[in-house]
This record gives structure tokens, C-alpha cells and sequence, in this order.
């Protein structure tokens, strides 16, 4: 469960890293945000909720917690970037993304 949550979450995302550092770069912070965000969103409805209601035999497999943790995560990037993503608020999100590292390294 570790190397899933950590190892190859952290491994599908750096071509998303890639581009998003190429964005900002670019002086397109909105497209950043948008890719970023898209990127998420997908990995949790394609890797999470289709396998889940396609194969009810999974329905165990991914503890609610961090189901939970994932859309609490969604919904404050959604709630930052409606209200203008600065330097507090990106450290508020990966501030987020630690605790729920540790929450998965505890409960592991």
C-alpha cells in the first residue's frame, strides 16, 4: 500500500511536474493550475472510483480514509483557486499532501 500511495503516485506524476514547471516557466500560471488539477481529479475517478464500480471485489481495497483525505485535498484546491492560489496556500496544499504521507505511513 506504501509504494502505491507514495512510489508510484510520485512516479506517474513527474511528466505532470514536467509540464507544470515548463508552464510556470512560461509565465502561464492558469494552464499550471489546469493541468495540475485535471492530472488529480483524473488519477482519483480512473484510478479509484471506475476500478471500484467495475470490480466490486476492490471495493476493499483502498481504506475510505484515504478516499476521504484525496477529495479533502480536491475540494481545498478547489476552495484556494477560487480565491487566488498564492504562496500561503500552495504551502497549505502540500502541508495537506504531508499529513496525509504521515496518516499513510501511521496506518500502514
Amino acid at each position: 500500500m506504501l509504494i502505491g500511495v507514495v512510489g508510484l503516485a510520485a512516479a506517474t506524476s513527474l511528466p505532470n511536474a514536467y509540464a507544470a514547471v515548463r508552464l510556470a516557466m512560461a509565465g502561464r500560471g492558469a494552464a499550471v493550475v489546469s493541468a495540475t488539477f485535471n492530472s488529480n481529479t483524473l488519477n482519483l475517478v480512473a484510478g479509484i472510483a471506475i476500478p471500484i464500480l467495475v470490480f466490486p471485489s476492490l471495493r476493499g481495497s483502498v481504506p475510505p480514509s484515504y478516499v476521504v483525505w484525496l477529495l479533502a485535498m480536491s475540494v481545498l484546491a478547489l476552495v484556494l483557486l477560487a480565491r487566488g492560489l498564492h504562496r500561503g496556500g500552495a504551502l497549505l496544499l502540500l502541508s495537506a499532501y504531508g499529513g496525509f504521507l504521515v496518516y499513510t505511513l501511521l496506518t500502514a
